[in-house]
């Protein structure tokens, strides 16, 4: 392997490097898939998958064959760098919270870690002083539902006086195996208020033809979760904070900041990929990349006499790490894919796990599967600006119990223009 360099935080996925997870002295079946997330000089259990794994029996022995393992790739040191609070995402309790660079944030609401039903609550609201929160209720369910539906909700056994209801239509996905609610208005701005006082939300599900079906949804830290939004959005102690709510008016709030302005440089993917390589880019590794998707090397067209050259760093069951090179204009080096202080989801810059160039030629795309159902991991574009890559969207989400990509936090964003090469 070649030396491209690590930096903190990170995560190892033992399903995306497998030649690493088999030397981890970890108990329990051989098929679990666990990741890790590196944050300052200790290890975070991001995923786990399959049936439950025992705690690691010698703690010290674990980072001792982790290091090992890495100075055997001859890559240096771990950086003596922490990650920034404003780097992640935010938990209390059962809850997550994000918010993004023009005071957007989401909240979510989770079912506890060893309930038998399995759904969230999702708190959107945009950071316009004038912008009104929004509740989306999401349940999850063992047999297939179909519409026309209606979902109740009681908190702590009780019914949420002041709604306008005491039930919603609900919408069923595709599957049928998970219904949905939206509320807004007065109702989002009651229900929020009883939700930051209670222990638990039961969500009941009714359908023609159909048992009623209940999901028990966590309120731990639901109030604090609340409050950081709030606090972030500048509305605590106004008429507008969903907690304790003050008397100072909305239009003290300052208007949202200007996102970061990008503009992009279409990017067009060369096929099939030119033999040989560039010298400089290193050749995929038989034995990390076995099984890997072709093609194993990915070119892209970029602006100024510039090419982006990747090819397979490492595979496992469902990630796969593409290490990436810039060829021309000098000598062949490194790419780098910025990402917020103190945040990383390989273990180098020039590594992006699952990349895939947009449709349109304008993003490069990586989507971080902390595990193989898709609920948790980051979803991150890039765009080529003429002279390099920076960050356009970051959505992320670190604890897997069931949120689909389109409900994680978003936790960067900007605002780009396009034009051609």
């Amino acid at each position: 392997m070649d030396n491209i360099g690590l930096q903190t935080p990170l995560i190892v996925s033992a399903g995306a490097v497998s030649h690493l997870s088999s030397k981890l002295p970890m108990e329990g079946p051989g098929d679990d898939r666990q990741s890790h997330l590196w944050v300052g000089g200790d290890w975070h259990l991001l995923a786990r998958e399959a049936s439950a794994v025992k705690k690691v029996r010698s703690f010290p022995l674990v980072m001792a064959a982790v290091l090992v393992l890495l100075l055997g790739w001859t890559r240096p040191a771990l950086a003596d760098r922490a990650m920034e609070p404003e780097a992640a995402l935010k938990t209390y309790g059962d809850w997550k919270v994000g918010c993004d660079t023009i005071r957007a944030c989401r909240a979510i609401g989770l079912a506890p870690r060893d309930s038998a039903t399995s759904g969230y609550v999702l708190v959107t609201r945009a950071g316009e002083a004038a912008a009104a929160p929004r509740v989306s209720v999401i349940s999850r369910l063992d047999e297939r539902f179909a519409s026309p539906l209606r979902l109740s909700l009681t908190v702590d056994a009780a019914p949420v006086s002041g709604l306008s209801s005491a039930s919603w239509p609900a919408v069923a996905s595709e599957g049928g195996d998970s219904v949905r609610v939206d509320i807004g208005g007065a109702d989002a701005v009651l229900l929020l208020a009883r939700l930051a006082t209670g222990k638990s939300l039961e969500v009941k599900v009714a359908g023609e033809g159909h048992p009623q079906a209940t999901a028990v949804l966590s309120l731990t830290g639901a109030s604090d979760a609340l409050a950081h939004m709030d606090a972030v959005q500048l509305r605590t102690g106004t008429v507008t904070a969903l907690v304790a709510p003050g008397t100072v008016p909305a239009a003290t709030i300052p208007a949202v900041p200007s996102p970061p302005v990008v503009t992009s440089t279409q990017m067009v993917a060369i096929l099939p990929p030119p033999e040989p390589l560039p010298p400089g880019v290193n050749p995929a590794d038989p034995d990390d990349c076995a099984g890997a998707r072709p093609p194993m090397v990915q070119v892209v067209r970029l602006s100024g006499g510039l090419e982006l050259w990747g090819t397979c760093y490492a595979r496992g069951s469902y990630n796969e790490q593409t290490a990436f090179w810039l060829v021309g204009q000098g000598p062949t080096r490194p790419a780098t894919f910025p990402l917020p202080a103190g945040l990383s989801f390989t273990d180098a810059p020039a590594i992006l796990e699952n990349a895939v160039l947009s449709s349109d030629g304008h993003t490069l795309d990586s989507y971080v599967r902390g595990r193989g159902a898709g609920d948790c991991g980051a979803a991150i574009k890039w765009v080529w600006t003429g002279a390099e890559f920076k960050l356009a969207d970051l959505a992320m989400m670190d604890d897997c119990r069931g949120v689909p990509q389109e409900d994680w936090p978003v936790v960067f964003r900007a605002r780009w223009t396009r034009h051609a090469p």
